[in-house]
């Protein structure tokens, strides 16, 4: 027959206080970090024989069961009425913490958070998704909440979290049937699932689309990345749409995202209450139970979401209930690959002023640093993009009471910076840029492009300092492969497709040792997204390939004359050495 006992840990003393307490219950729940667990004991000021507890904030409690810790924690709240609540160490995740993620494992990122909040993590290989993210000032546990979300949209299975041993601990819900006993007063040990009384059983639409898209907002435009409509429901359920929108470096992972959308909300969810069983503390929210009576309208497989235990006079228990699915399949349509290629015409050579300071433009956009210029709109209309012979590429955002005829203004960083540059003159070309579809190329590959393309004439600042060397934690060194691995990840490409890498070699390396490596001389015609290699005759750069035919192919490189530029080449090239071909 379980015994349980409850113990209060003052200055590191314990005592038992189990014939003190009364209506001891907790409540595990899946969305929560802490277990909640209240009780009351007895206060009387004037029965002078009534042991006065002093219980306090911050004291410990124990839950045990024949000398074994069931549950640990500490007091939060009492009041003089003797009502007691407590949690256990999940309690401290509701601080804030500032942190930032580029592809770091989901293992590493919720060692980090934990650490942040004061709280203890039970590390966990088989958290191998990569996470990328910057979060200000946030919650813990929300961050916790994003970060599992992302893996669970790659690996297609939900978790759970709790504090097991004063550690957080994060583990997938079970897969395997628990078969969990147990013993009622008359010490005769049995299934819980038979044990049933009343069965609250719903089943809801509330939650529930037909049509589920993944979007990601970028550059003030709505993309939709990738869809699942199910023609079949909608007919009997109605059209319901659900969008869900990731960040722009997490393009990459929108098919796994769709996928755990659709066994979220495709079909009406199977919920189930069931307010009194006997209790057993082998049950917890992630145990897949499974009922075999009918009788009481229950049967199969169902994962425990919330429990709730109660300890007065014999060990009780309230579950909530998920009905248990496999994940399966399904049907993704995505956006046909793009490619865009730019032409540009020449303006003429224009006077170039700076300035800084405002915080907002013309045109309603906030001004930002290497992209908005002022412009007189007779010459050059607002939202025209041109490229600026040796500043890059910029977007007509801004006027000028002083802006008339080829005068351009270029914002930065502050007006110091602005009295630096004083005035320039340079060639000014319009950009019209041309997108057409093709079925040839990645369209991961091609996104990354893309985001190279939109680098051109970025300059590094003083000795091989930039911005792609700052976001990699690595600069003032020879930045190539940095600027590479940068468009990756922006283009939310997985590091085990294009690592995260400094060096030629590495790139170079690790291409070869996945079957990834094309060598010069082959008669390989490179594909959009594909990464050259120069290793031969002196050399080592990189860049990635925009375009080929069949005399030449053609790139944007970082630190290329110490600024971002298009190259091209002849395939007998001698500095080639070959190329990278993430994409097969």
């Amino acid at each position: 027959m379980d015994t349980y006992t409850v113990e209060l840990i003052q200055n590191g003393i314990a005592q038992d206080i189990t014939k003190y307490v009364a209506d001891f219950s907790m409540r595990d729940d899946a969305e929560a970090y802490s277990v909640d667990v209240s009780f009351s004991v007895a206060v009387n000021s004037k029965d002078h024989f009534l042991k006065n507890l002093n219980i306090e904030p911050k004291d410990g409690i124990l839950l045990k069961n024949k000398g074994k810790t069931v549950w640990e924690g500490f007091v939060t709240t009492r009041t003089k009425a003797g009502q007691i609540t407590c949690r256990d160490h999940g309690f401290y995740l509701k601080s804030d913490v500032t942190v930032q993620f580029n592809s770091s494992t989901a293992d590493d990122a919720l060692y980090t958070v934990c650490k942040q909040a004061g709280v203890t993590y039970n590390r966990n290989s088989s958290l191998w998704v990569g996470i990328s993210g910057e979060y200000i000032r946030q919650q813990a546990s929300s961050v916790i909440d994003d970060i599992l979300d992302q893996v669970s949209a790659v690996t297609n299975q939900k978790y759970i979290h709790r504090i097991i041993d004063g550690k957080l601990c994060v583990q997938a819900y079970d897969s395997n049937i628990s078969t969990v006993t147990a013993t009622r007063p008359v010490n005769l040990p049995f299934d819980i699932t038979w044990a049933l009384g009343e069965v609250e059983v719903e089943s809801s639409m509330d939650e529930m689309a037909t049509n589920i898209i993944v979007q990601v907002d970028e550059n003030e435009q709505t993309s939709t990345l990738a869809r699942h409509y199910n023609e079949q429901l909608a007919a009997k359920y109605g059209y319901m749409t659900k969008c869900i929108t990731v960040d722009a470096d997490q393009k990459g992972t929108a098919s796994a995202v769709l996928s755990s959308a659709v066994q979220e909300y495709g079909a009406p969810k199977e919920t189930a209450r069931i307010p009194k069983v006997w209790g057993s503390d082998a049950v917890l929210p992630g145990t897949l139970l499974n009922f075999n009576s009918k009788d009481y309208g229950l049967s199969g497989k169902w994962w425990v979401t919330s429990v709730t235990h109660t300890y007065a006079p014999y060990h009780t228990m309230s579950l909530e209930l998920l009905q248990y699915y496999v994940p399966k399949a399904v049907t993704v349509t995505t956006e046909s690959p793009t490619q865009t290629t730019s032409t540009k015409t020449l303006l003429g050579n224009f006077k170039l002023t700076f300035y800084a300071g405002d915080t907002s433009t013309a045109s309603g956009v906030k001004p930002k640093v290497n992209h908005t210029i002022a412009v007189d709109p007779k010459v050059i209309p607002l939202g025209t993009q041109v490229y600026i012979d040796g500043w890059g590429t910029y977007t007509a955002e801004d006027t000028g009471g002083a802006i008339k005829g080829k005068i351009i203004d270029i914002f930065v960083a502050s007006n110091a910076i602005a009295r630096q540059y004083g005035v320039k003159y340079a060639d000014v070309y319009k950009i019209t840029a041309t997108t057409t579809t093709t079925g040839s190329v990645s369209s991961l590959g091609q996104k990354m492009v893309q985001i190279a393309l939109k680098e051109e004439g970025y300059r590094e600042s003083g000795n091989n300092n930039t911005k792609y060397g700052a976001w990699y934690g690595y600069n003032g060194v020879a930045w190539c492969a940095i600027f590479v691995s940068w468009c990756a990840n922006q283009a939310g490409v997985s590091t085990a497709v294009i690592p995260k890498a400094a060096s030629v070699s590495s790139l170079m390396s690790f291409a070869k040792s996945h079957n990834k490596w094309q060598p010069k001389g082959n008669g390989y015609r490179p594909k959009a997204g594909d990464i050259l290699i120069q290793k031969s005759a002196g050399a080592s750069h990189t860049g990635i390939v925009v375009k080929s035919d069949n005399s030449r192919f053609y790139t944007i490189e970082g630190n290329s004359s110490n600024r971002v530029a298009q190259r091209n080449y002849s395939y007998s090239d001698s500095k080639l050495t070959g190329f990278f071909t993430p994409w097969g």
